[in-house]
This record gives structure tokens, C-alpha cells and sequence, in this order.
């Protein structure tokens, strides 16, 4: 470890070298010091997987940023996923639900039959424990709903083991059965972190008007008016809606909405105008909008300032000569949660 400008730098190591090149970007308001120094120490013991992302609080007084890693299955992905496992304990609680999942991936067919791509997602705030949450892609244009529930109850079983979650199928039907046209699950993942066993649901292509039919047909428990008011607030600005829910043996109270545009827009006309509308509604701090409004753009050999990574470097004297790595950064989507016992927060995802 080496120490420089107050934050704490890991050498050797790829993920730490990515996170170099990133750190400018990720200066203070958005991500402290403290935080940026946590994020090296928890990626010194992560997979070299340098495709993924950042979860930031958009409130002053929150300053966890958490980690996310996005895992395609291509070999050298399921290589170095495999050489990572190998190093966990064998009661690690990621291990068994990863190498199941992995093996799905091993298993021949057609491609829309094997989930598109892996999420783990690390609470930086508890970087000792390093426990990720397990999300897996379905196909992202399924036809209608029941083409993606055979993938994904093989899936399920793989995160859960079968009869984990079955006393919960009743329930993920029901949010197959109440899918209006043109809406899918995109995610269905595990908070292996967490208490208490639930699937965290992903359901793409909502809107304010679909919204609380969705809700009712589901019997879900909470404030619909509340969630189609802040879905109303997001679709104001932004192009798309994605819902994200629990469910166990019960539909879970909390809710996120999620806001996206089709093509990501002129600051000016589009990230700025709905961070806007949150900060007049409390929700987000003006420093940390700005920070978000400034990430979007591209880090290459030419314009970085630290060091460019070793491996990156020995990929691109493989490549043609007019050929070069490059990073693009954007802002992915904002994240409105809502729950019965707090205020609602906001989250940027980068």
C-alpha cells in the first residue's frame, strides 16, 4: 500500500490500477476520501473485473458509495471468476450460489436460454464482511413473460437451492401473470448481505400509469399512491422506469424506482432537469448533482493522469495499431427508494 494526496493507493493489483484511473472523476462531494480509501481496500480482494460501477447516496450526510461488478460469460470472465472462488473459504457465503451459477453457463443451448450477464454488488460500508448481493440478467426482449421462467427458475435454484424458494413461486408468478404489455423481469437477484431470505425483482418498462395497476394485481402492501406519485416525478424527465421489489413468502414493503433515458441526453436537457426536480424535493444534495453531471466522458491513455493500467496496456500492443483501450463513464440511472419507516432517498449510479 502506498499513500498519496491522502488517499491510500494498492499496488500490484488490476482492480486498484482501474481505480486509479477512475479517482479523479470520484473526488469529493460525490465520493470522500475516507469512502475512496475503503473502495481500494475492498477492491484488493475482488475478481480483476473491470467492467461495472458505483452506487452513490445523493444525500449530504450519506457518504457510502458501494461497488458493483458485472460478470459476461465469456472464458476469460469465467476464468477469473473461478480463480477468485478458489480463494474464498468454503463456507463463504457467495461460493456455493456463484459456482452454481457459473455452471449454468457451462451448460449448451441457445442462447436466450442462458442468462446474458452477472452482477455482484458490494456494500462498501461493510467491506469486512465482502459479502456481495447476486443479481443474473434474463433476456432483456423476451417475447411475453413465461419465455424467461424456466432460466429463471433454474437461476433461483442455483442462488437459493430449490427448495429454499419455492414457497415464494406463488408469489413470482403472480408477478409474471400481472406483466401489462411490452413490461419484463430484468433482474432477479439475492442480498446475501442482508437478513432474511427474499429475491430482489427487476421489472423493466413501467410507468406511471401501468404502475399502480401493476401493484394492485401483485397485492403488494405498501403506499401506491406515494409510488406512482414519485414514479410521475421521475417519468417527468426521464425516458423509462424500472421497478424494483422484494419477495419472500410476502411481497416486501420497499420499493425502488429507477429512472433511465433511451440515449443518454445532453446534461443540460436531461440528467440535469431531473436531478433538479430531486434536489427541490430534499432528496439530493447540489454538490452531488453537480459531481454526477461532470462524470459522463472518456478516460484514455492521452488525457489520464495517473498511470494506465499493466493488463490494459498489454491488450491494446495485441490489438491493431489504430486500436486502444479507453474508458467511458456514465451516469446509469437514478434510484428513488421508498419505505414505510424513512424519509425517500436518492441514489446516482455511475
Amino acid at each position: 500500500m502506498k499513500r498519496y494526496d491522502g488517499m491510500v493507493k494498492t499496488t500490484n493489483n488490476h482492480l486498484a490500477e482501474v481505480l486509479d484511473v477512475l479517482a479523479p472523476n470520484l473526488a469529493d462531494p460525490l465520493v470522500e476520501t475516507k469512502t475512496l480509501n475503503a473502495l481500494y481496500g475492498l477492491v484488493a480482494h475482488l475478481p480483476p473485473i473491470s467492467r461495472g460501477g458505483f452506487e452513490c447516496r445523493l444525500d449530504p450526510l450519506e457518504p457510502q458509495v458501494d461497488l458493483q461488478l458485472c460478470v459476461e460469460p465469456d472464458a476469460e470472465d469465467i476464468t477469473l471468476m473461478g480463480r477468485w472462488l478458489a480463494e474464498l473459504a468454503p463456507d463463504h457465503p457467495a461460493k456455493s450460489p456463484l459456482l452454481r451459477l457459473l455452471d449454468l453457463w457451462s451448460v449448451d443451448g441457445p442462447s436466450d436460454q442462458r442468462f446474458p450477464e452477472l452482477w455482484l454488488e458490494f456494500d462498501c460500508g461493510e467491506a469486512e464482511t465482502r459479502v456481495p448481493a447476486l443479481f443474473f440478467a434474463l433476456p432483456q426482449n423476451p417475447v411475453y413473460a413465461l419465455h424467461t421462467w424456466p432460466l429463471a427458475q433454474a437461476g433461483l435454484d442455483a442462488l437459493f437451492g430449490r427448495a429454499n424458494w419455492r414457497p415464494w413461486k406463488g408469489n413470482l408468478k403472480r408477478c409474471l401473470a400481472g406483466w401489462p404489455d411490452g413490461v419484463f423481469i430484468s433482474h432477479l437477484g439475492a442480498m446475501l448481505s442482508r437478513q432474511g431470505q427474499c429475491v430482489r425483482v427487476n421489472i423493466k418498462r413501467l410507468n406511471d400509469a401501468t404502475l399502480p395497476v401493476f401493484l394492485e394485481s401483485i397485492g403488494w402492501p405498501g403506499d401506491r399512491a406515494t409510488a406512482t406519485h414519485w414514479a410521475g416525478v421521475l417519468l417527468r424527465h426521464a425516458d423509462r422506469l424500472t421497478l424494483s421489489l422484494d419477495l419472500g413468502e410476502r411481497l416486501g414493503v420497499r420499493l425502488g424506482l429507477e429512472a433511465f433515458f433511451v440515449h443518454q441526453p445532453p446534461a443540460a436537457t436531461g440528467w440535469d432537469k431531473l436531478l433538479r426536480a430531486l434536489i427541490r424535493r430534499g432528496l439530493c444534495d447540489p454538490a452531488k448533482a453537480e459531481a454526477l453531471l461532470v462524470w459522463p466522458g472518456h478516460t484514455t491513455p492521452l488525457n489520464v493522469k495517473t498511470p494506465w493500467p499493466q493488463s490494459w496496456i498489454a491488450t491494446s500492443l495485441r490489438q491493431p495499431a489504430n486500436r486502444f483501450s479507453t474508458v467511458e463513464r456514465c451516469l446509469h440511472h437514478i434510484k428513488v427508494g421508498l419505505s414505510p419507516d424513512r424519509a425517500p432517498e436518492a441514489k446516482g449510479y455511475v
